[in-house]
């Protein structure tokens, strides 16, 4: 129950970080203020912090349940610089392109499940 709350907190917290938004914007519409240089910056601390809030799932859910799976496994001492996340997201969007009509922070975790996968 603990585990659910604090995962659904942190999620919450992941969507939120819409600046301002009606909705959470939608990739396709993440990656356009992306390419655009003075929406750049706030895309970056978008991304920033959604990403920050799916670690600290990450982090809840093994610390609640160590024999529960995590989220995604990146490697030890592994940091994600934005450019890379942005890059992983096109690639993503290049591989399934309706993932182009999903919010950002649910195409962010689908994409890092994929990119790192727990074995």
């Amino acid at each position: 129950m603990c585990v659910r709350l604090i995962t659904a907190a942190i999620l919450l917290l992941a969507l939120w970080v819409g600046h301002g938004r009606a909705a959470e914007p939608s990739l396709n519409e993440f990656l356009k203020d992306y390419d655009d240089p003075d929406r750049r910056a706030a895309v970056v601390a978008n991304l920033s912090s959604i990403e920050t809030a799916l670690g600290w799932a990450n982090s809840a859910l093994r610390a609640q349940r160590m024999s529960r799976r995590a989220l995604y496994c990146l490697p030890d001492n592994l940091t994600i610089a934005p450019h890379e996340l942005i890059s992983l997201l096109r690639d993503a969007l290049w591989d399934e392109p309706r993932l182009g009509d999903r919010p950002i922070g649910f195409v962010v975790l689908v994409t890092l499940q994929r990119a790192f996968p727990c074995r």
